[in-house]
C-alpha cells in the first residue's frame, strides 16, 4: 500500500476528478444517448470539474498549515485503484467498448461513483486530520449523490 501525506492525497484527488471528467465527456460525445442521457453526462463532466476546482482551493487554503500536509502517512490503495479503474473505463470507452451496451455502460459509470464513496471514505479512516476528514467525506457525499443520479439514469426505459 502506498503511503502519503496530505498534499499527495489531494494531488491524487485532482487527478481523479479531472479524469472522471473527461470519462464523462467521452462517453457523451461517444455515444448514441438519448438527449436527457446526454445532459445527465454533461451535468457529471461539470460537476467533476467543480470537484477538481475544489480540491485545488482546499489544497491551496490549507498549504500554509504543515501539521495538516505531514501528520502521518495516509494510505492511498484506495485512491490510486480508483484513478486505475477510471483510466481503465475511459480507455474502454475511447475504443468503443460500449457502443452495443449502453447499459452496461451505465451500470460502469455508477459501479465507479459507488467505488469513489468508497475510497475517500478510506483516507478519512485512516487517520486524516479533522479537516482533510471532512474535505473527503464531502467528496465522498458528492460521489452518493452521483451514484443516485445514475441509478435513475440505469433504470431509464430501454438501457439508454
Amino acid at each position: 500500500m502506498a503511503k502519503a501525506g496530505a498534499l499527495d492525497v489531494f494531488r491524487l484527488a485532482e487527478r481523479i476528478e479531472l479524469k472522471t471528467a473527461q470519462l464523462y465527456r467521452t462517453a457523451a460525445a461517444r455515444f448514441d444517448w438519448t438527449l436527457e442521457d446526454r445532459q445527465l453526462l454533461k451535468q457529471l463532466e461539470d460537476e467533476e470539474h467543480q470537484h477538481a476546482s475544489r480540491v485545488r482551493l482546499f489544497r491551496a487554503r490549507y498549504l500554509s498549515d504543515r501539521g495538516l500536509f505531514h501528520l502521518r502517512a495516509l494510505g492511498l490503495e484506495g485512491l490510486e485503484n480508483l484513478e486505475r479503474a477510471t483510466g481503465e473505463l475511459l480507455a474502454r470507452i475511447e475504443a468503443g467498448a460500449y457502443a452495443d451496451d449502453l447499459a452496461g455502460l451505465k451500470r460502469c459509470l455508477f459501479e465507479l461513483e459507488e467505488r469513489a464513496a468508497i475510497a475517500h471514505a478510506e483516507v478519512m479512516a485512516d487517520g486524516a486530520h479533522p479537516a482533510v476528514a471532512g474535505f473527503m467525506r464531502a467528496l465522498a457525499d458528492q460521489d452518493r449523490a452521483h451514484r443516485e443520479l445514475l441509478k435513475a439514469f440505469c433504470a431509464a426505459e430501454g438501457g439508454s
